[in-house]
């Protein structure tokens, strides 16, 4: 029976999770004893996930779509808590690697992230955003000497967005 703290057959672990129904409901079963005094006041014990376990006695993971708050060691504030768990959909605030959520500007690429060098700098190779500079956006950025918003060579920009000198001021 999933819930009662006993790895049966079948079940991968088993974490207990609360008692439900009976004077005891809403009771958290930590212990072998927790389940049997839950159910000698006429409950039954439920299991619940996010503790490493799942509600299904089946070991959680990062990827599987829960949350495990507690992670696999069962403790919170711990290195392996989860914040988020994307279950492989996209999700642009969770690192689907890591199950944690996305920080711009902490120097680490990560989930959606195109760049991230931990400054606010606009005149470097990272956007404060975590983009890349966009040539042809008629905006300064990164290494650009110039954005005119075309990619037309000829008219005092280049299409890479270098400044073009004209002849006459060459020394």
């Amino acid at each position: 029976m999933c819930g009662n703290e006993v790895v049966d057959p079948g079940e991968q672990c088993d974490h207990g999770g609360f008692c439900d129904g009976g004077t005891l409901t809403g009771l958290e079963i930590l212990s072998k004893d927790d389940v049997q005094v839950c159910i000698e006041e006429g409950g039954r014990p439920i299991p619940a996930a996010g503790d490493g376990c799942s509600e299904f006695c089946r070991i959680e993971y990062c990827g599987d779509g829960i949350v495990q708050i507690l992670g696999s060691d069962g403790i919170e504030g711990t290195e392996d808590d989860e914040q988020c768990d994307t279950g492989g959909r996209y999700d642009p605030e969770c690192d689907a690697k890591t199950c944690t959520f996305i920080r711009c500007g902490d120097g680490i690429k990560q989930g959606s992230e195109e760049c991230d060098d931990g400054n606010d700098e606009i005149y470097d190779a990272c956007m404060p955003n975590c983009r890349l500079p966009v040539c042809g956006n008629r905006v300064v950025e990164g290494f650009e000497e110039c954005d005119d918003g075309n990619r037309l060579d000829g008219d005092g920009c280049f299409d890479n967005c270098a400044l073009m000198i004209p002849p006459e001021r060459l020394p």
